[in-house]
């Protein structure tokens, strides 16, 4: 009798377990929280958050931000794209250390500045900033401020235009006006503003009423380019002369300089990509 063979079945192999809930938390889900929160604030601290403008989407306060970003770091690592916290800080970091510790976007703030020889103008317009609860000019504002009346004192324009946040801010007249006691210039305010495009409009709207063709633009030095196009589209004739720096040295002398220049330089390009997409400026100007 002929012997049939036996099949040999192949080995089952077994799937791994799946890890416990305990596992997941502690081996994957708090350190990926706190690459995530981590992430944030190194984001935070170049002004990446404020270009992606999750402040104003989100609308809550940084510890509630950082918070929020630990979670969903932490819900991420139980899944398949569990590694993206840790991508994020690396790159982030990485960015961080080139930003702070090299020169390497030095030549680029240099480039960016604009600034012009002061002379003659029907006006100088000082454009707004900050104001406190109790109605005191931040350190920018004043900054603004001083540069403007020290052009207006020098006998640059007879004229000084301030630009008004309006309702919401903080009424700096009371101390817009001790600044500048003592000096003859007029000074006149248009308003309500809420962006640079706005405080162009006011002083246009002022200069069909009033003989003004040539302005000064005083604004922050990084803001200077954007603001005198910004003007410029206008059909106004602009002189930026930008107020002092007081809040970091430029060209940069250190880390700290490097990060502040940086989160400055990287918030007025993309400001001045959505000026260009939008009309508001003629993109060719950023050659001048």
């Amino acid at each position: 009798m002929r012997r049939v063979p036996r099949r040999v079945m192949p080995a089952r192999v077994s799937a791994p377990p799946e890890p416990s809930l305990r596992v997941v938390i502690v081996q994957r889900a708090l350190p990926a929280a706190s690459a995530g929160a981590l992430a944030f604030v190194v984001a935070d601290r170049l002004g990446l958050v404020t270009l992606l403008g999750l402040r104003r989407l989100l609308d809550l306060e940084d510890a509630w931000l950082v918070f929020a970003f630990a979670i969903v770091s932490g819900a991420i690592a139980a899944t398949r794209a569990r590694a993206l916290p840790w991508i994020a800080f690396a790159a982030l970091g990485v960015l961080y250390v080139l930003v702070a510790f090299t020169p390497l976007f030095d030549a680029q703030y240099d480039a960016w500045l604009l600034r012009d020889a002061p002379r003659a103008a029907d006006a100088i317009v000082v454009l707004s900033s900050d104001v406190t609860s109790e109605g005191r000019l931040s350190s920018n504002g004043l900054s603004r401020l001083v540069a403007g009346l020290a052009l207006a004192r020098d006998g640059h324009a007879p004229l000084l235009v301030r630009t008004d946040l309006g309702a919401g801010h903080a009424d700096d007249t009371g101390d817009a006006l001790e600044i500048a006691e003592g000096t003859s210039v007029e000074v006149v305010r248009v308003g309500p503003v809420a962006s640079t495009r706005d405080e162009a409009l006011r002083v246009d709207e002022l200069a069909a009423a009033r003989p003004l063709r040539r302005v000064i633009v005083v604004t922050d030095a990084m803001h200077e380019r954007r603001a005198a196009a910004t003007f410029r589209a206008m059909g106004l004739e602009v002189i930026a002369v930008p107020a002092p720096e007081r809040d970091f040295s430029l060209p940069p002398r250190d880390p700290d300089d490097r990060v502040r220049a940086f989160e400055e330089w990287i918030t007025e390009r993309a400001a001045w990509t959505l000026y260009a997409m939008r009309g508001w400026i003629d993109e060719g100007d950023q050659a001048r």
